[in-house]
């Protein structure tokens, strides 16, 4: 994220596995980082949570741990799109998937292509998601309008998992999605994830 060019950001770390507090190492190291440290496990949802409550900017970038950036210019484009579509609740690019083992050595990487590729209406997004239009990877090659998800109120729903953010900025209004790879997602084991079945039920209980 601070390879990030062209761009003004806040970083938040929200931090509930490890036991020790890392707090004095991470500040020495990145003294302008939120950080925020819970000796109690939460869950992904309840993390995106917190960061969320306390996010000031226009835009909201929530990759997980394992995942990274590998365009030094991420920021500066997805940003641009927002600028030139106020109506876009997320921009979104490509990935490079990283198959790994389930004891972690690496197996093969593999290019995302998705199926969805220009601007996209929100309602007919969210009503083909996941059949006939692709949600992304996953939320590593995404930018979101915050405005989206305070306006839905989504700090108070239960779920905050890529995929229900995905519907919510889509319940709010439209999607940008560009070929460009942007990013590296990691992906350890080969058995099935939320990102990949959604249930009837799951998408129900998000709407």
């Amino acid at each position: 994220i601070y390879m990030q060019k062209d761009a003004d950001f806040e970083v938040i770390v929200v931090n509930d596995i490890e036991e020790e507090d890392e707090t004095d190492a991470i500040r020495e190291k990145f003294p302008d980082v939120i950080y925020i440290k819970d000796s109690k496990i939460q869950g992904p949802s309840n993390k995106h949570k917190a960061g969320l409550k306390i996010a000031k900017g226009e835009y909201l970038y929530m990759p997980d741990d394992d995942d990274y950036l590998t365009d030094e210019y991420f920021f500066k484009k997805t940003v641009s799109y927002m600028e030139k579509y106020p109506k876009v609740g997320f921009v979104s690019g490509g990935v490079n998937i990283l198959y790994q083992f389930s004891d972690g050595r690496p197996d093969k990487i593999k290019r995302q292509y998705m199926n969805v590729s220009g601007y996209f209406d929100g309602a007919e997004y969210l009503q083909e998601f996941q059949n006939k239009l692709q949600k992304p990877a996953s939320t590593v090659s995404t930018l979101f309008r915050r405005q989206s998800f305070m306006d839905l109120k989504m700090v108070d729903m239960q779920e905050m998992s890529d995929s229900s953010m995905y519907m919510v900025a889509l319940l709010w209004g439209d999607a940008y999605v560009f070929d460009d790879v942007v990013a590296n997602y990691r992906v350890k084991g080969y058995g099935t994830s939320l990102t990949t079945t959604l249930s009837i039920p799951f998408i129900i209980n998000v709407l």
